[in-house]
């Protein structure tokens, strides 16, 4: 785990503010978007403050990932919204595992993060079935989440 705040603090966030950086007039760009099975648990969130948090507050807020913070590079830029919590506060939208018969807890580690000119509209869970032929299996072990972001 504590590889993981190493690589969101002092690799993951940084390289994203530079890409940001790049671009010269940052109001010029619509915005930035990171997707992906980010590999949060409900144990496990600390990581996220790296990319949703500024670097103050996370700062504040502790964690095991402090350590990390002291070494990592000064955050630049805005940070990202979870677009999930954006649209939908307060509901689970757990996208792990699927299918819920597992016997693991329910867990959200796929993830749409967001920052800039983007507006989240709205966001989804969609399941995954299982496949016909293939003894029960569903095409994943995660759910697939959607978001509509809209900018203004």
């Amino acid at each position: 785990r504590f590889q993981q705040c190493a690589s969101v603090g002092t690799v993951f966030r940084p390289w994203l503010d530079a890409l940001w950086e790049d671009h010269g007039d940052a109001a010029e760009l619509a915005g930035q978007v990171v997707v992906g099975d980010l590999n949060a648990y409900p144990d496990y969130e600390w990581p996220f403050d790296a990319l949703t948090l500024d670097g103050e507050i996370a700062e504040a807020v502790g964690g095991p990932c402090t350590a990390v913070r002291e070494t990592a590079p000064k955050t630049r830029g805005s940070a990202f919204v979870d677009a999930w919590l954006a649209a939908r506060p307060g509901e689970p939208g757990s996208t792990f595992p699927n299918p819920e018969t597992m016997d693991l807890d329910p867990a959200r580690p796929d993830r749409i993060m967001v920052r800039g000119g983007l507006e989240v509209a709205g966001a989804w869970v969609l399941g995954c079935d299982t496949v016909e032929n293939a003894n029960g299996h569903s095409p994943s072990d995660h759910r697939i989440v959607v978001a509509d972001l809209r900018y203004e």
